[in-house]
């Protein structure tokens, strides 16, 4: 086998090529939806990088339709000096969901690092399983949040939206409750 599976905590599993060279269109793509669905989160390692956007965006709309944006269907976040929008910056950016000005939310959201930090740096990206916060917090504070409403505005090169949700919304597709914020 070119590849091993192993869970990672508290959430979501990794893929590790374990031959060098190892393509990633060379995986089960309904296996990696399993491995998806199961765990929330799945991290492809060590596989032979894309060439450009446009082969990255062609192995991910074997995922489902992309949505398109002003800039297209792959984002390139390059770090930039003293850039005008701080998602092309070095420092941190807000927690938020990917896709929260934008009508429909995305079934999978697919990230490929070019140039990814050594082993023992950790990564850059924040992920957090808004489901299993929900389940770690009492009920009262639950309660609480429920009835609290965001109000999100931001202006940026691409788009000048802004969006208003409850702190706790309902997955469109599956029905669960998960936080926006």
């Amino acid at each position: 086998m070119k590849y091993e599976i192993s869970r990672l905590k508290p959430f979501g599993s990794v893929v590790q090529a374990t031959v060098r060279g190892t393509d990633v269109r060379e995986l089960d793509l309904e296996e990696l939806r399993k491995l998806f669905q199961r765990d929330n989160f799945v991290l492809l390692r060590g596989f032979k990088p894309f060439e450009n956007g446009e082969e990255f965006a062609s192995w991910c709309e074997r995922w489902g339709t992309i949505s398109l944006w002003p800039f297209g269907k792959v984002l390139e976040l390059v770090e930039q000096n003293n850039p005008e929008d701080h998602i092309f910056d070095n420092n941190y950016v807000p927690l938020h969901w990917d896709g929260m000005y934008r009508p429909q939310v995305p079934e999978y959201q697919i990230f490929h690092c070019v140039k990814a930090p050594g082993a023992s740096q950790g990564g850059r990206t924040t992920f957090s399983h808004t489901v299993k916060a929900l389940e770690s917090v009492p009920a009262r504070t639950r309660e609480l949040w429920a009835k609290v409403t965001g109000s999100y505005q931001r202006k940026m090169e691409f788009y000048d939206s802004k969006t208003v949700s409850p702190i706790i919304d309902k997955h469109p597709q599956l029905g669960f409750d998960v936080i926006r914020y």
